[in-house]
């Protein structure tokens, strides 16, 4: 059997579990472009967001692509997962927009911290008749 490298990624925040230390698993879900799902060797779940990253929200333009791009590069990967509390997304950020990269280079683009408080409209819903 041929063994891959692990794939090492630093971890933002954990969703699903208390971060006690690092975790090994393989990508079993990617939900956008900054947050993935980890099954360890337990069968325990991890739902965490990647550092550095503030990916568009899968609505947003450029979201469904920088869901995408993430998958590509871990899903059913073998990854380690080095846990930080940190919430920075400031040096990621400016690149991106000096770049003019992803949702950045629309016209006049919506940062994703803002496009998650805008309000959503009503689900519509299917009258007969």
């Amino acid at each position: 059997m041929i063994r891959l490298p692990v794939l090492s990624l630093l971890v933002l925040l954990s969703f699903g579990s208390a971060m006690a230390g690092d975790i090994n698993g393989r990508v079993i879900g990617v939900s956008d472009g900054d947050t993935i799902s980890v099954l360890d060797a337990r069968h325990q779940v991890h739902k965490m967001r990647l550092a550095g990253i503030d990916a568009p929200e899968k609505a947003q333009p450029f979201g469904q692509t920088s869901k995408v791009g993430l998958s590509s590069t871990v899903f059913k990967r073998e990854v380690e997962v080095i846990g930080s509390k940190r919430d920075r997304y400031e040096a990621a950020e400016t690149e991106a927009r000096q770049q003019r990269m992803g949702l950045w280079q629309d016209k006049d683009p919506t940062p994703p911290w803002d496009w998650r408080r805008q309000p959503r409209p009503a689900a519509r819903t299917m009258s007969g008749g």
